[in-house]
């Protein structure tokens, strides 16, 4: 299943929900879609949804660290949530535990 994302803001909270396999050209697409997001007006806080992200490749977790530096840089806060347990461990074990948020 090819990744999709839905976006949807409120407030200051832009949300985005990653759905399916980032893999191969998707990941710019999530890239993409996370940027504009970012980028979009007023967006204060970026929260990035993984429930239903079923499968991400390295270069997916390459591409969070890098739009959670790109949102630091913006002064904007990013956390990943509904994040299942082996893409936690995995997250951890990268090191990219600051992706978790609190």
């Amino acid at each position: 299943m090819p990744a999709r994302c839905d976006v949807s803001v409120n407030g200051d909270e832009c949300t985005v929900k990653v759905v399916g396999e980032i893999i191969d050209g998707d990941v710019e697409v999530v890239v993409g879609e996370l940027c504009r997001a970012l980028d979009g007006a007023g967006c204060r806080r970026l929260v990035v949804d993984l429930g239903c992200a079923l499968v991400l490749e390295p270069a997916a977790l390459t591409a969070l660290a890098r739009i959670q530096e790109y949102a630091l840089s913006q002064d904007i806060a990013m956390r990943c949530v509904h994040v299942q347990p082996w893409l936690r461990r995995t997250l951890q074990a990268a090191n990219l535990s600051t992706l978790l948020g609190r």
